[in-house]
């Protein structure tokens, strides 16, 4: 028998909530004359899976899934097989192989307000919305906290960048198809904020660099500028013009290695290339451009921080850029207004900061 009939697999938990598996797995096997083996895995994809077989190709095929850690009724649980239509055509009562006592967490009242420094976070509510419209391949539940800022003119300056649920039995999960059971007693909401682009700069997270005169099409100047922001050295290594620039620099002896990225976006500065070469103890990066580059290198971030690069021209002129961070290399790519011949460069460290809440969600179910 093939699985060409399969969809996924399920259990019921102890609030009567269905759990539904993730990250179905499928490997194809066949036999040559001499009894070896030899196939394919597949990873995730669509249901149904074992498609593959319909040509013959395979003589083995298994199929792996997993569910989320659950809470079951008693000693045991039921686990049930579903078809293609979704109709469960096999049900196995499986001992159950966890801890007898599973963690429960005691939910805090909403609202809810923690204190970050200055800033004040407030969760209003947390609010899982059951959207019946979707296919049974997916969970169906879409979480939303209503999270508010206070202190340090807050609403100009700080957004939710991120939002990741957890709960007691260790599954984590993000907002949008949330793997949780919503019956469950409580779940961890940690939320991860960010300062606005637009938002004025903290000095604590500024180094004002200076001007920097704008190179020639084809030429470069090494600026080799340094300092340290927020514990992070910066080292801001040279600035290039548009068109094509290369740099040769003497590192330690990596063999011979290629490597590069290249971006092909809507706009100018989202436009280019890099090519690195190491030979023996030469680097050569070659960048390809229609605008100006700086380039940082030896960056090291700690955890929830992220740089940001501004600049004016010599008549105070916003200049458009984009920051592209390659492993420990980092290009900002630029359009300065015609006619500028310098720009007056701060580099930002910006640090993210991360709030968590233990709230109670609130099932509310979406009319189809």
């Amino acid at each position: 028998m093939d699985f060409r009939w399969w969809k996924r697999c399920s259990v019921v938990d102890a609030h009567g909530w269905n759990i539904k598996d993730r990250d179905a797995t499928q490997e194809c096997y066949s036999l040559d004359a001499n009894g070896g083996l030899s196939g394919s895995t597949q990873w995730g994809g669509d249901r149904r899976l074992m498609d593959t077989f319909r040509t013959g190709e395979y003589d083995i095929g298994i199929v792996s899934t997993r569910l989320a850690s659950f809470r079951p009724s008693g000693k045991t649980f039921a686990l049930k097989v579903h078809n293609v239509d979704g109709k469960v055509v096999a049900e196995f009562d499986v001992p159950w192989p966890g801890a007898a006592k599973l963690p429960v967490w005691e939910p805090e009242t909403l609202p809810t307000t923690k204190t970050i420094g200055n800033l004040k976070v407030t969760l209003n509510t947390l609010t899982v919305e059951e959207d019946r419209s979707q296919t049974s391949d997916r969970y169906g539940l879409h979480a939303r906290a209503d999270i508010e800022f206070r202190g340090m003119t807050a609403g100009a300056e700080w957004h939710l960048d991120d939002l990741r649920l957890e709960d007691a039995l260790g599954n984590a999960s993000d907002d949008y198809d949330c793997i949780l059971s919503p019956l469950d007693s409580a779940w961890k909401v940690v939320a991860l904020i960010s300062r606005n682009e637009d938002a004025p700069l903290l000095a604590s997270e500024t180094w004002h660099v200076g001007k920097i005169q704008l190179p020639a099409e084809g030429t470069k100047s090494d600026l080799k500028l340094s300092d340290s922001i927020g514990g992070v050295p910066i080292f801001v290594e040279s600035i290039g013009g548009p068109g094509e620039v290369t740099y040769v620099e003497s590192v330690s002896g990596r063999g011979d290695e290629f490597g590069g990225f290249a971006s092909a976006g809507s706009s100018e500065i989202e436009n280019f290339s890099v090519l690195s070469k190491h030979k023996g103890s030469t680097c050569r990066r070659t960048v390809k451009s229609k605008v100006p580059h700086l380039f940082l290198d030896n960056l090291h971030l700690k955890p929830f921080q992220s740089l940001r690069i501004q600049a004016v021209d010599d008549a105070g002129q916003m200049v458009d850029g984009k920051v592209y961070v390659y492993g420990e290399e980092v290009f900002w790519f630029f359009s300065p207004p015609p006619g500028s011949k310098f720009i007056d460069l701060k580099v930002i460290v910006t640090q993210q900061r991360e709030v968590e809440f233990i709230a109670a969600p609130q099932l509310v179910t979406e009319e189809e």
